[in-house]
């Protein structure tokens, strides 16, 4: 039982960090293309975004695997609703449709590359809560 919660949380450890690096990427476009976020929206990215996959994994390294990958999952997914309407549905400065065309390929890799970490990282969350329940 010990090995699997060192690999779930080594699992984690590694999508969460894959995510900080598509953040920083994603963070670089936005910067190059002149695209601010609100002051909501910076707050939601630095404390679901940003830091509650990692308390996420703190919480299941330090306490109970099910519980931190239930928080992970839930970070996870919360910040895929969150970037992909940004990026992909919604209207606004954030769309990837919107953004200037010199730096349009960037945006939207790195948005689409975000997503898909994110909504991984949900997948990911959720099957390792699944097998601690089971």
């Amino acid at each position: 039982m010990a090995m699997h919660v060192k690999s779930d949380t080594a699992a984690l450890v590694v999508v969460a960090t894959l995510h900080l690096i598509a953040q920083g990427i994603h963070s670089y476009s936005h910067t190059v293309a002149g695209v601010e976020n609100s002051l909501p929206e910076l707050l939601f990215i630095l404390f679901v975004v940003t830091v509650l996959p990692w308390i996420a994994i703190v919480v299941g390294w330090r306490f109970d695997v099910g519980k931190g990958a239930a928080l992970f999952a839930l970070a996870m997914v919360a910040s895929f609703l969150f970037s992909y309407s940004l990026h992909f549905v919604i209207e606004g400065p954030d769309l990837h449709s919107r953004v200037v065309e010199q730096y349009r390929s960037v945006f939207f890799h790195s948005a689409a590359g975000l997503a898909l970490l994110e909504f991984s990282g949900f997948v990911l969350g959720l099957y390792v809560l699944v097998r601690k329940l089971g």
